[in-house]
């Protein structure tokens, strides 16, 4: 991995390294569903996404949980994922809803897409439910 810089993005971040940000909105989005927007402590641009893409949230306890990006951009300002509260799961969205407020930071992954549309198939089904459907919201 090399520390080259992406065009567009803000000098002091790394290619493919993690970065933090500084979460910026929280507002209510469904039961037990929260939006956060997240952006760089100095206001600067972060890393190109696509429509499918997500971020890795890494936590404290070494967690990492992935979360699609809402609106994916060339140039984005800001990252907005949603986050839905599972009570059975391991912490992630727990931490997020229980601990996470406007002002604090957080460690992310730059984005990838794990999902591409393939844009020269003949037809596309895109099936989605519940939180699922942010990939395809994008």
């Amino acid at each position: 991995m090399t520390d080259a810089h992406q065009p567009g993005t803000s000098p002091e971040l790394p290619v493919g390294k993690p970065f933090e940000v500084i979460v910026t909105a929280i507002r209510p989005a469904a039961r037990d569903t929260k939006i956060y927007t997240l952006a760089l402590g100095d206001g600067g641009t972060l890393p190109a996404s696509t429509p499918g893409a997500h971020i890795g949230v890494l936590f404290s306890n070494g967690l990492l949980r992935d979360y699609s990006l809402i609106a994916p951009e060339e140039s984005p300002r800001d990252y907005t994922i949603c986050v839905k509260r599972e009570t059975s799961e391991s912490g992630g969205s727990s931490y997020l809803h229980n601990k996470i407020s406007i002002g604090d930071s957080l460690l992310i992954n730059p984005p990838k897409n794990n999902f591409p549309l393939n844009e020269t198939a003949p037809y596309t089904v895109l099936i989605a439910g519940g939180i699922g459907i942010t990939p395809i919201y994008a």
